[in-house]
Order: structure tokens, then C-alpha cells, then sequence
């Protein structure tokens, strides 16, 4: 793979476990921002969404995963699933206010 691109000499499975936890945490820091500032409701999608990228992390250590194949990735019709519920449940909430929300999320005393 180094002779295709230099950039891969730099990479091994520590380094690139370490990168996807990191970008995962960045992921989770600004949704809870994103939630926070401007749609509480969303919070209850958190669980469908988390566990979508769980599964996804469980497929890449498939052996001949599906993930090392992205195009390949539609004939996993669980992860289609769980992106699909994770899709609705954000898009749902998006627009359906849930009473007391508002309430329980904002500071005490304002």
C-alpha cells in the first residue's frame, strides 16, 4: 500500500483505532452542542444513532469486512436499518416538539 500512496507508510491498526475514537468523540462533543443550542428533542434519537455507529464499528472488524468495501456497504441490510431509523428519528424530531423539553433542558432558574 506505501508504494501506491506514501501517506500509508504512516498508518498502522493502533493509529487508525485511535483516529476513529477521536473522530467519534468529536462527532459526539458537537451533536451534544448541536442539541443543546438548538433542539433538545434530539437527545432521543442519541441511543438510535449511537447505536448505528457501534454496529458500524462492529463491521469493520469482520473479517473481509464490507466497510473496507464502502460500495459493497447497501447489501448490509442491518446497517441499512439502523441508518434508516437513526434518519427518521433525527428528521422526526426535527419537527415534533415534545412537551416539557424545553423546560427540563433550560437552566434553572431562567
Amino acid at each position: 500500500a506505501m508504494r501506491y500512496r506514501k501517506s500509508f507508510g504512516f498508518y498502522t491498526e493502533e493509529r487508525l483505532l485511535e483516529s476513529i475514537i477521536f473522530y467519534a468523540s468529536l462527532f459526539g462533543m458537537f451533536s451534544g452542542v448541536f442539541i443543546a443550542r438548538y433542539r433538545p428533542q434530539l437527545v432521543l434519537a442519541t441511543p438510535v444513532v449511537c447505536y448505528c455507529l457501534a454496529y458500524y464499528l462492529h463491521l469493520t472488524f469482520r473479517p473481509n469486512s464490507p466497510v473496507q468495501h464502502p460500495e459493497q456497504l447497501y447489501r448490509e441490510r442491518r446497517l441499512l436499518l439502523l441508518v434508516a431509523l437513526s434518519f427518521v428519528a433525527c428528521a422526526v424530531l426535527l419537527f415534533v416538539d415534545v412537551p416539557g423539553f424545553d423546560t427540563f433542558f433550560s437552566p434553572w432558574g431562567s
